[in-house]
Formats: C-alpha cells, sequence, structure tokens
C-alpha cells in the first residue's frame, strides 16, 4: 500500500505542481532523458533517471442462472463448456425451487512503475508491478451446491467461490539491462507473460474446440502455467538479419503448473503451492521475425534444480503473410502433460500426468468482400488421437456489416464421440463508437452432454453491444442464453492508461 501511495503521490505532485515546486522536489519539467531513451506517455523525469507509469482497472458483472456448465466436447485439456441452468445440488443439500440465480463480480486492477537510465551497456531499467483483484461468485442465491469446479466447497455463508489478491501485491520486481543483448533478473510475472519462452504463432483464424480451450489460446501451454516467470534469471540477444536467441532459468521458487491454492472456501490464485521438485524451468528458444514472415523453437526443461528433470517439453511454430493469404503451423509435446480430469487412465478428476503431442494448421485468404478461414489440430495421447477441423466465412455485407458463418466438427477417439457445431454471427457498426453483434448456433452429437446431462444437442445465442469513445475505454454488455433454460448477462467496464 505505501509503494502505491508513493508513485500515485508523485505522479500527482509532478502533474500539478508549478516548474518552481517541480524543481523543490527534484523532479526536472524537462522529459530530455526520456526523449533520449525513446519513452513516452506518462512519465517523470530527472537528470539521469525518467520513470514511465501505465496501469489499468477493468470491471465485469454476471448475473443469470449458467453454473450448471454443460459438457460440449472433452478435449485432452479438460472439457469444453457451455453456460447450462443449474448445477445438480450435493446429496442432502435443501435449494429452494425459486433459488436459481448466479451472480458474481470482479474488480482487477495493476500498475506499473518502470526507473530507466543510461549505461555503457545500454538502458537498464528497475520493473515494478503492482496488482490487486477480488472476484467473488454466488451460486443458487448461495445455497448449497455440491463441489464447483477447482473443488471449492460452498459455505453456509453463500459465498461459492472467492478469487482475492487481499490487497496489492507485487507482481513484478526486476532489473533489466541492455539493448541488443539484454539480461533480467528478479521476480517477473506468473506464466508465460513474465517468460522468455516463445508459445506463438499457433492461434488458428477459425475457432476450434481444443486450441480455443487453452488458456490464451493456441496448443499446449497454458499462458497461466506457473512452471514459467516467477523468480528468474534471463537473457536474449540479437544474432541480426532477423534472428534471436534467448535462454532463462525461471520458476526458481518452485511453483507449481496448477499454481491455485483451496484454503477452505477461498480460492487465493497467487497463494501458489511450492514443491522443491519443481524448482528451476530451463528455457531455450531460437526465433526469427522478417517481413511477413516469423519462426520459433523452444524447449523446455522443467524442476531441474534438484538434478532429476520433471518433464520435457517443446514448443515450435510459424506464421506467414503474403497478400491477401496468410498461414500459421505449430507442433508441441510435453513428456508429461499436467493432471486433467479427463476420466481415462483414472477416475474422473484424479491427477495423472500422460504424454501429449499436438499439431495446429490454420490458413485465411482475404479477398474483396469474403475473408475464408479454416483450420485443423490432432492431440495423440493414450495410443489415441483427438482431432478437430473448422471453416469460416466471413462477408462483408455493406459498409458496417459483417457475417460470420463457422462450421466445425471434433473427434474424440478416446471416449468414441464426436461433437459439430454450426454457427452463424452478425456485426453492425451503429457508430464509429458504438458496435452491435448477435450469433446464433447450435452443438450436436454424442460428445454433447456426454456424461452430464445426457442432452446431444445444445442452441445456443448471444445478442451484444460494445462502446469504445476513445481513451483506451473499452465498454460492453452481452446477453447469452440456450434452449436447456440457461441464460446469462455480462457487464464490463475497462480503461488501460499509458
Amino acid at each position: 500500500m505505501k509503494i502505491r501511495s508513493l508513485l500515485l503521490g508523485s505522479v500527482a505532485a509532478a502533474g500539478l505542481s508549478t516548474g518552481a515546486f517541480a524543481a523543490d522536489l527534484g523532479v526536472a519539467t524537462s522529459l530530455d532523458v526520456c526523449d533520449t531513451l525513446a519513452i513516452s506517455g506518462l512519465t517523470i523525469s530527472s537528470e539521469t533517471t525518467c520513470l514511465s507509469i501505465t496501469g489499468g482497472v477493468d470491471y465485469r458483472f454476471r448475473v443469470g442462472n449458467y453454473r450448471g456448465l454443460r459438457q460440449i466436447a472433452r478435449t485432452y485439456d479438460g472439457t469444453f463448456d457451455d453456460i447450462g441452468a443449474g448445477p445438480a445440488t450435493a446429496a442432502g443439500a435443501f435449494v429452494p425451487d425459486d433459488a436459481e440465480n448466479d451472480y458474481e463480480t470482479r474488480s482487477r486492477a495493476f500498475l506499473q512503475a518502470v526507473a530507466s537510465s543510461s549505461t555503457d551497456f545500454g538502458p537498464a531499467a528497475a520493473i515494478i508491478g503492482i496488482r490487486q483483484w477480488d472476484e467473488i461468485r454466488y451460486v443458487n442465491e448461495g445455497f448449497g451446491t455440491g463441489v464447483l469446479p477447482g473443488g471449492v466447497v460452498p459455505t453456509a455463508n453463500g459465498i461459492s467461490y472467492v478469487d482475492s489478491s487481499a490487497g496489492p501485491v507485487i507482481e513484478e520486481g526486476y532489473v533489466r539491462i541492455g539493448d541488443t543483448t539484454v539480461l533480467m533478473a528478479g521476480k517477473r510475472r506468473h506464466g508465460t507473460a513474465g517468460s522468455v519462452a516463445n508459445i506463438g504463432d499457433d492461434s488458428p483464424y477459425s475457432f476450434l474446440y481444443m486450441a480455443d480451450n487453452i488458456n490464451g489460446g493456441g496448443i499446449l501451454i497454458d499462458g497461466n502455467d506457473r512452471r514459467f516467470g516467477n523468480h528468474a534469471i534471463q537473457a536474449t540477444t540479437s544474432l541480426g538479419d532477423g534472428f534471436s536467441v534467448s535462454a532463462g532459468l525461471e520458476n526458481i521458487d518452485g511453483q507449481t503448473g496448477d499454481g491455485d491454492r483451496i484454503l477452505d472456501t477461498r480460492r487465493v490464485e497467487d497463494v501458489a503451492m511450492f514443491d522443491p521438485n519443481a524448482a528451476g524451468t530451463a528455457v531455450g528458444v531460437v526465433q526469427y521475425a522478417g517481413d511477413g514472415v516469423s519462426a520459433h523453437a523452444t524447449g523446455i526443461a522443467y524442476g531441474v534444480l534438484d538434478g532429476t528433470v520433471e518433464a520435457y517439453a517443446f514448443h515450435a511454430g510459424a506464421a506467414a503473410k503474403f497478400d491477401n493469404i496468410a498461414v500459421r503451423a505449430a507442433v508441441a509435446y510435453d513428456s508429461n502433460f499436467k493432471a486433467t480430469a479427463l476420466g481415462f487412465g483414472a477416475a474422473a478428476g484424479t491427477a495423472q500426468g500422460f504424454a501429449v503431442l499436438t499439431g495446429l494448421l490454420t490458413g485465411q485468404a482475404t479477398f474483396d468482400i469474403f475473408t475464408l478461414s479454416a483450420s485443423g489440430e490432432f492431440a495423440s495421447f493414450d495410443d489415441e488421437t483427438d482431432f478437430d477441423v473448422s471453416g469460416n466465412i466471413g462477408v462483408t455485407v455493406t459498409d458496417g456489416v459483417t457475417l460470420n458463418l463457422l462450421g466445425l466438427y471434433f473427434r474424440d477417439n478416446h471416449n468414441e464421440l464426436d461433437t459439430a457445431r454450426v454457427q452463424g454471427s452478425l456485426g453492425f457498426a451503429a457508430t464509429e463508437t458504438i458496435g452491435l453483434t448477435a450469433a446464433l448456433g447450435v452443438d450436436f452429437g454424442d460428445g454433447v452432454g456426454a456424461g452430464n446431462s445426457g442432452d446431444e444437442q445444445i442452441v445456443f445465442g448471444s445478442v451484444g453491444a460494445t462502446w469504445r469513445p476513445g481513451g483506451d475505454v473499452d465498454t460492453s454488455v452481452v446477453f447469452e442464453a440456450n434452449d436447456t433454460g440457461a441464460y446469462r448477462t455480462t457487464v464490463s467496464a475497462g480503461k488501460s492508461f499509458k
């Protein structure tokens, strides 16, 4: 709290004070140092240091009858679900017939300060990031609902889920120095956001159940996997002609891949579970970026500090864009994939590890009024291979009006189940700042609701509006519903500054 107050107080003093008063504080009104370092935005300059401050706030509110998840497809990374009406209650639990409303509220804020100076080796910076968030969910108006996703058991006071930082936390604090070669050491953000690992070039141009079920999109590696980032020593250097290499020893503090600890009913995301066997993730990257072409290869070894490697992984991809054609391809492997509740090899919900090989190929062609996209991916594990393919047609009907048609097929060979999706969506730019959307689709096949609701078809739809008046403000309201009786309204608003 003291650090946040100090930073905000410094910004206010620098922005509102007269030149003479600013000089008394030792803060120069000139931005020469910031200009020399090519730093812009919200800055404070002294004779030798440029302090750049960025941040943002976002808020989300949801209400409806939607917490009873309906399985659409069972992937190697867990089930792909749709909103569903009312989850089953625990044995003996009393839930009044009219207690069906679910609601939740979430507020998040972040603030980052970067103090940069010039050195003989290149720019040097100290980075401090502060984050605060609170999320509370109520299921069936707080009455007993059995065990929720993540193993959370509702409490007698009706709070079904709490995810909170319990006040501002230091999310990152590290030193960075260099230009062509950059060295970094300290506390990085957890997950791939704080890693030198390159896991890009793998997002489908059209929707896919498996890739779009991964946190952050793509194949195999979740963006919030805590075995990346955290306490780390990292280096990256440019080799010229678009080539660069990076290496890092990350997660030196030994956080596990789950990164969640359930304390009674309190799910505190940033109170991670630690394990000496998980300490030390070695990462090596070779990458290239040129005119319209990018490619990378990332090698990973988990838990190296105790002398025994817990698992190996790699992620490689390439993307190219020429005129109106764009393509991407990626492949990834993990020798001991994270614990997943898939229900094969062990009881559903039992922690288990298995080797998995995944791959993706996707392309897009843009014409005058048409955009054609196609994607396909596979996941091989447990002596079987699951796969899905999809295609999308986008049409610019008139100026400001777009129509998209999607078709998708998923084959779950492990459970011998099939799921297909057909969906149409419409976008309309009502004004320069207001956009309207609508969608209608159906998921069908014996993979829909398997082992849960028994449904073999779910019709779903949504309507929404966005308002972006400028100034990095983004607001939206969306209403969703399906023919199981589920519905949900989501209101969100956010603003960032830099």
